[in-house]
């Protein structure tokens, strides 16, 4: 289980995933990269 992040823009919840796969909102203006060792 990931890092849940809210975009203020657009209200998209996006969730993280622990292999480090590049998520971003629909509107582009937030994005996760995560992996166990950080958050970016």
């Amino acid at each position: 289980m990931g890092q849940k992040v809210k975009c203020l823009n657009c209200g998209q919840t996006i969730e993280g995933d622990l292999k480090g796969t590049f998520i971003q909102c629909k509107c582009g203006k937030i994005a996760i990269d995560q992996t166990s060792q950080y958050v970016r």
